[in-house]
């Protein structure tokens, strides 16, 4: 089997166009051209409808790609248990984060890991959540490291495809621009947590639909039979800590985040409820993939650095929080 033509024909139904797919795969458009009607004449088919635009997948082509793409994640399995077998001296993993969890978390999880593989190079894509978890159902990312409430579920379809293994838990918390937060919006009990119900009026900004952390405030809120007053979307956690603290409205972030913005001084911050709202920081990956030890090491080490606090964030409300989701009251 050529794995050459795989790669190529799968890179142009991907692309929709063999220009950007000859961009994608450096070669030059004529080439990836010639290249793809030599196959198509080679294999008695056409694969792909140049009547249309962009370019689409004869019945044919669909059903050699299908195909393609399961022999290239054979293919790319039998390379990391080579791998293995060589003692990891060289090779690769292909990870993705949000970008902003990138930002906080790849620089105090990589230094531990190349010390520990030299050799292995680490390939880092960014994107929302939905777009990771297609990534690796593609066959384009080995895992991606994503937070997930705990009543937050994969879609059925991606479910039954798809593993975790668990990283860390975070708390989140409400950032809100100093003495916006009043007396009768906190827990009677604990004047350091906000009553989600009694702060639905303030003016929020959210992360836009499709991140992450706005699936899990839809379903946190939906779970409460609260609507919150959606003042602002935006793609940006720091963005929306920043705006906080310049006075716009309020918004609920994770704890990595607060750091990240450095904009402790010019906010309240407080837990959600009286007992503390977490995520959990999995590393998601496909079930039939081939699960390298130096995959299961990346893991590892991420669990053992976020398993104190790199920072704490001294909040509002007599409240200490860290960036692991442990706070203090």
């Amino acid at each position: 089997m050529d794995m050459q033509q795989l790669t190529y024909i799968c890179t142009v139904a991907e692309y929709h166009s063999i220009t950007k797919a000859a961009n994608a795969l450096y070669i030059s458009q004529p080439a990836l051209s010639h290249f793809i009607s030599k196959a198509e004449d080679q294999l008695g088919v056409k694969l792909f409808d140049r009547s249309t635009s962009p370019l689409s997948l004869t019945f044919a082509g669909e059903q050699y790609v299908r195909h393609a793409r399961q022999i290239l994640m054979m293919a790319n399995n039998m390379t990391k248990d080579l791998s293995d077998i060589s003692k990891n001296r060289k090779g690769r993993i292909r990870v993705g984060f949000p970008f902003e969890r990138c930002t906080y978390m790849l620089p105090l999880i990589l230094p531990h890991f190349q010390k520990k593989f030299p050799g292995i190079q680490v390939q880092v894509s960014t994107g929302k959540g939905n777009q990771l978890i297609s990534d690796i159902l593609k066959g384009q990312l080995d895992f991606a490291i994503l937070p997930f409430g705990k009543h937050e579920k994969i879609n059925t379809e991606n479910q039954t495809k798809l593993t975790s293994q668990h990283i860390y838990r975070e708390e989140l918390f409400l950032v809100a621009p100093r003495n916006v937060v009043k007396q009768e919006h906190l827990m009677e009990d604990a004047p350091y947590a906000v009553n989600l119900d009694q702060i639905k009026d303030l003016p929020f900004v959210f992360l836009k639909k499709g991140h992450a952390l706005r699936t899990f405030l839809d379903y946190l809120f939906a779970s409460y039979r609260i609507k919150p007053n959606l003042f602002m979307e935006i793609n940006s956690n720091v963005c929306a800590c920043r705006l906080a603290a310049s006075g716009v409205g309020v918004t609920i972030v994770p704890a990595m985040t607060i750091g990240l913005a450095n904009c402790e001084a010019d906010v309240d911050i407080y837990s959600l409820a009286d007992h503390p709202v977490q995520w959990d920081i999995l590393a998601l990956y496909r079930k039939d993939a081939y699960l390298s030890e130096v995959e299961k090491a990346f893991f590892e080490i991420a669990g053992e650095v976020f398993s104190k606090p790199p920072y704490t964030i001294k909040a509002s409300g007599n409240h200490q929080a860290d960036p692991q989701g442990s706070s203090t009251h």
